[in-house]
């Protein structure tokens, strides 16, 4: 499920349900530059774990967008 997409970037944000696991984290993928991404979050503190292969850029704009967007992914984990 897309959530929110990365400002100034194409890059979507997505929460994926099927077979997924713990710690909560969302996904972001960029199918042109074959590069994916797990960023693990917590609703306690504002750390964002990475797990992939993007810029130093384009991580900073990513953590960025999901720490604005934190209520939206929580939202949509506990469904």
């Amino acid at each position: 499920m897309k959530l929110f997409r990365v400002p100034r970037t194409r890059l979507p944000i997505e929460m994926r349900t099927r077979d997924e696991h713990c710690p909560p984290h969302v996904h972001v993928e960029d199918a042109e530059d074959q590069w994916e991404a797990r960023l693990a979050f917590s609703f306690i503190s504002d750390v964002v774990r990475i797990r992939g292969t993007p810029g130093t850029r384009t991580i900073n704009r990513i953590k960025t967008a999901i720490e604005i967007n934190l209520p939206v992914c929580g939202t949509t984990a506990g469904s």
